[in-house]
């Protein structure tokens, strides 16, 4: 039996929030605008909408109305006038698309075209633009790209999604430099590298396997590349990169980076090595960033612009050369400008929606809002598939998305109707033509079906991975994790996690090894595996310098292996090392004594290992301290303990009191135990 619905609708602001105490807590809406809400519902019959005349003035679709008679309602002084809405008639025009002119920005385009113009004379330049959101980033590339000479031209826009994933903005760069799809198979890609460098860098056969990661792609070991010790294989990587385009790229370039602050951190070290190159070749390389992100530090002696908001003047200017078919008088023009605040994408998302007929006194006070209400404006589907695709991340696959939308709706046509907001992205994918644009969708959509929709994109994206789900296990790790399927995030965020540590990626690493942590609490792993991530994340941790954190990290394991004496010993060096790092000798020194007593009596080569590198560690902190005959004789015992382990045991890097703390030592990328140092037998 259909259910007796009666609907009255009103508009204006409202007071949202949450009311009550903390254990009767509920979400309400609340005000005027509510109440008369309500009061018009109060008056329609079953299967009626009553709404005022202002509401409908407003919708986008005209409808059949019945109007009603002047009736008072509690709270009003005066008679209320609303109609009842009959069946739908049309839809009205909305608006046309609105692409603003040019306008100012002299000072910024002179430095870019001037920097162009220097690289096409051999003379590179690396000029970075740093502003907030919508203030005209893009545009001034755009531009530059439109009214300079010609040269060739390779850019890539960064992603929140791609940060996770190591090389993943370096290796669509450098794609789209030699003409590489992003989605073509590896084999091919390999095949067209390997072709690349043998005409253009036949000196870079023996790194072929180096450079292929910077591509995203794997090509085994040649024997140059297995002799290299895992720590130097990210510099050789990055400088094989340079190397690479500096044989391959004689003409003049245009290096693009936009959104430099969501680039992952070893793309960062290859686009900072290509600047560094630029100065002597024909490049001109531009990076684009909000302010306050460091992720990219270009080298001296790169042109820092900042792209300030337009002055008053030049968006008065900008309003009157958009407008000049339907002029808009001054006091709506004056609106517009104090509203956008110099944000050029604001102020055409403005333009746009006046043109609509929106009275200028009721738009939206942040460009946030406002694309909000222009996608609340869109037709259902086409509101619908263009918040399905904001799961997918700014770049997406067409096909990814048919996969997510399913049966859900029919969206055959309805891309066509998003052009504003998605366009192709000069590949097979789309992509938003504003980060803005993809936030504010998904932003609308309820917490539960944004869970729905990462399950259908994992669970697309494996399908169409096949056996190679490996490959995309960064990606895959978010998307189940944002769908709460634990089991599978914990699997693919591990995986991940060692491809970006392998890579020496280290800041995706220890986001990847957290997502893990997380993920593999929910899924009920056991302690030990979870010892497992939490120790290798504190590794990562002590690796980038954020030793607070790498401490908590390592506390967390050594709490998980309770009951592990020679693993809770294990992490516990860690610790001591962490606090050694920091010249806080006597804070390590205690960490080392509680590790050896919770090792006393400890039986096994595990235990004796352990006791080995604490004893090695204590003496590198009495020979700091000027103690060097305690350091002796802590060396001594940690001959002693290697001894009982039979000759075939790992050896330990001990610490020499004739050489001093800074005497020379073996290369050794991780769980290094002290600085100055001749082999002893001893604990690995």
């Amino acid at each position: 039996m259909a259910l007796p619905v009666r609907a009255g609708v009103n508009r204006g602001h409202i007071f949202a929030g949450e009311i009550g105490p903390w254990y009767r807590r509920t979400y309400t809406v609340m005000g005027d605008t509510v109440n008369l809400a309500a009061r018009l519902m109060a008056k329609a019959v079953a299967g009626e909408i009553i709404t005022t005349e202002d509401v409908l003035s407003r919708a986008r679709t005209t409808f059949e109305c019945d109007g009603l008679p002047p009736f008072m309602v509690k709270g009003k002084a005066k008679p209320i006038e609303a109609v009842a809405l009959g069946r739908e008639l049309a839809r009205r025009h909305v608006r046309d698309d609105l692409t603003l002119p040019f306008v100012g920005r002299e000072r910024e385009i002179g430095v870019l075209r001037d920097a162009l113009a220097a690289a096409a004379g051999g003379a590179g330049a690396v000029v970075e633009l740093v502003g907030e959101a919508g203030v005209g980033k893009t545009r001034l590339l755009e531009e530059l790209r439109r009214a300079g000479p010609p040269v060739g031209v390779a850019a890539v826009t960064c992603e929140e999604y791609g940060r996770g994933r190591p090389y993943w903005a370096a290796s669509r760069l450098l794609r789209r430099l030699f003409g590489i799809d992003d989605d073509a198979p590896p084999t091919d890609v390999v095949d067209q590298l390997r072709s690349l460098v043998t005409r253009g860098a036949a000196g870079l056969e023996s790194m072929l396997p180096l450079v292929a990661t910077a591509f995203d792609v794997h090509v085994d070991d040649t024997p140059e590349t297995a002799a290299l010790e895992p720590r130097f294989r990210r510099e050789r990587t990055v400088t094989g990169v340079g190397a690479l385009l500096s044989a391959a790229c004689a003409g003049d370039l245009l290096l693009v980076v936009e959104d430099a602050h969501w680039i992952d951190e070893v793309s960062a070290e290859v686009v900072q090595h290509l600047a560094g190159l630029a100065a002597s070749r024909p490049w001109l390389v531009c990076v684009t960033r909000r302010p306050g992100d460091a992720t990219i530090v270009l080298p001296e002696p790169a042109t820092s612009l900042a792209v300030e908001p337009l002055p008053r003047d030049d968006a008065v200017a900008l309003v009157a050369a958009a407008t000049m078919d339907a002029p808009l008088r001054p006091h709506e023009v004056d609106e517009l400008v104090q509203r956008a605040a110099g944000n050029p994408l604001f102020l055409g998302e403005l333009l746009a929606l006046t043109r609509s007929g929106a009275d200028t006194a009721s738009l939206p006070e942040s460009v946030e809002g406002l694309l909000t209400v222009e996608i609340d404006a869109l037709a259902p589907v086409p509101r619908q598939l263009l918040r399905y695709a904001a799961v997918l991340g700014r770049t997406f696959d067409p096909a990814l998305l048919d996969d997510v939308v399913g049966d859900a709706f029919d969206h055959g046509e309805a891309l066509t109707e998003l052009a504003r907001h998605i366009e192709p992205d000069g590949t097979t994918r789309l992509r938003f033509r504003h980060a803005l644009v993809r936030d504010a969708a998904y932003e609308g959509l309820s917490f539960r079906r944004r869970r729905e929709l990462h399950l259908r994109a994992g669970e697309a994206i494996e399908r169409r991975a096949a056996d190679r789900t490996d490959e995309h296990a960064e990606l895959l790790s978010l998307h189940f994790f944002e769908a709460g399927r634990h089991e599978a995030a914990w699997r693919y965020a591990r995986v991940g996690a060692r491809h970006a540590d392998v890579a020496y990626a280290n800041v995706e690493a220890a986001a990847l090894y957290e997502r893990a942590l997380v993920s593999g609490r929910r899924a009920g792993a056991s302690p030990a595996e979870l010892a497992a991530v939490a120790e290798s994340l504190g590794d990562v941790q002590e690796r980038i310098g954020v030793y607070q954190d790498a401490v908590t990290s390592f506390r967390i394991a050594r709490r998980l292996l309770r009951g592990d004496a020679p693993g809770q010993a294990r992490t516990i060096v860690k610790e001591a090392r962490v606090a050694e790092r920091q010249d806080r000798y006597s804070a390590s020194a205690r960490w080392i004594r509680k590790g050896l007593r919770l090792l006393e009596d400890v039986p096994g080569d595990e235990a004796a290992s352990a006791r080995a590198q604490l004893q090695v560690m204590f003496a590198a902190i009495r020979q700091a301290q000027g103690a060097p005959a305690a350091s002796l004789a802590l060396c001594e015992r940690a001959i002693a303990e290697g001894a009982r382990q039979g000759p075939r045991r790992p050896r330990a890097r001990v610490p020499d009191p004739r050489l001093g703390l800074d005497g020379p030592w073996p290369a050794r990328p991780r769980h290094e135990c002290g600085r100055g140092a001749r082999d002893l037998p001893g604990a690995g």
